[in-house]
């Protein structure tokens, strides 16, 4: 009986710490975001963080390069991704100059983002490109999961656009976005007819 007490306890302990192990490895729980102090630390990490956009385009080359790979013939599935990859760039690329923006600094990334999506679904682009893979390869690197995190955090419990183009109240961001959708969607077009 004993040896059966000794074996179930032990089977106990470790069932613990492999149960303490993968909710550690679960945790959404990331140190703060923070740009480093010193010039050229904190210019190196922009770009850990930012990437590189060689074609100027607004959106990090490796995401372009998915989104050709993943979704080769439709113009307007890659212009909605390639939307959406830049409004979410646009919004870290302020929070990199400021990263003590807040919420009502940062809600206006959020329409173009909810936008965004908005096209994904019109467009079911996500029917080619997993929404949750692209999502994988925007936040791919532990700096990047950093900051996402941080972002989130500013958003707990308040408000988060939704379905904005048949909103009434981002007349003004419905339109810039749409101009900026079709911007896009006219060069994957012509990219199309090569």
């Amino acid at each position: 009986m004993a040896v059966i007490k000794l074996a179930f306890a032990s089977f106990f302990a470790v069932f613990l710490s492999v149960f303490v192990f993968v909710l550690y490895l679960c945790s959404d729980d990331y140190p703060p975001f923070r740009i480093p102090e010193d010039p050229v630390e904190a210019a190196a990490y922009k770009i850990q963080i930012l990437g590189f956009d060689e074609d100027g385009n607004g959106v990090r080359d490796d995401l372009d390069s998915l989104i050709d790979t993943k979704i080769p013939d439709n113009p307007e599935q890659r212009a909605a991704y390639r939307y959406l990859a830049k409004t979410i760039q646009d919004q870290w690329v302020a929070f990199c100059e400021n990263p003590k923006m807040t919420y009502e600094e940062l809600f206006p990334y959020e329409i173009y983002t909810s936008l965004g999506i908005g096209f994904i679904h019109e467009t079911h682009a996500s029917e080619i490109l997993e929404f949750e893979y692209f999502e994988s390869a925007l936040v791919n690197t532990k700096d990047r999961k950093i900051l996402d995190y941080q972002l989130d955090g500013i958003f707990d419990g308040h408000i988060l656009p939704a379905a904005v183009k048949h909103d009434k109240r981002y007349v003004k961001e419905v339109a810039e976005g749409t101009k900026i959708y079709n911007e896009f969607l006219i060069k994957e077009k012509v990219k199309q007819q090569r």
